[in-house]
């Protein structure tokens, strides 16, 4: 062996154990934020929206309202106060809603409805109920 061998064995032993540790710290790190396993939330209960025609089969149960801002876009705000609407309907027992006003913008998006509780069945057009 020439001179300095032994110390260039010696780093290279070293940035060996080294990168070894730090594996072993990264992955020991990764393994604490993986997500355990996930548990499937319960259902949520069918809540849709009415038309204003359909709510003579339905008992009305209270007005709602919701509103959604800076999701980045009309559409967004609008889903995320559609789903705040289904949530309230739900908290009130309800199944069904009719929205009676929408005020959608860039910023924000404010709906009022009124929560129903409607047959779970649809009727057949052009047969009586019953």
């Amino acid at each position: 062996m020439g001179p300095g061998t032994e110390g260039d064995v010696r780093a290279a032993t070293w940035r060996r154990r080294a990168r070894h540790l730090a594996a072993a710290a990264l992955a020991a790190v990764a393994g604490c934020a993986t997500p355990g396993p996930t548990v499937a939330p319960p259902p949520a209960p069918e809540i849709r929206e009415l038309r204003a025609d359909a709510v003579s089969r339905c008992r009305l149960l209270g007005p709602v309202e919701a509103s959604h801002a800076n999701a980045g876009s009309v559409a967004l705000n609008d889903l995320e106060a559609v789903e705040t609407v289904r949530s309230r309907v739900a908290k009130l027992g309800g199944n069904a809603f009719l929205v009676n006003r929408r005020d959608s913008g860039m910023w924000r998006t404010v709906i009022q409805a009124d929560a129903y509780l409607c047959p779970s069945w649809e009727p057949v057009p052009g047969l009586p109920p019953g």
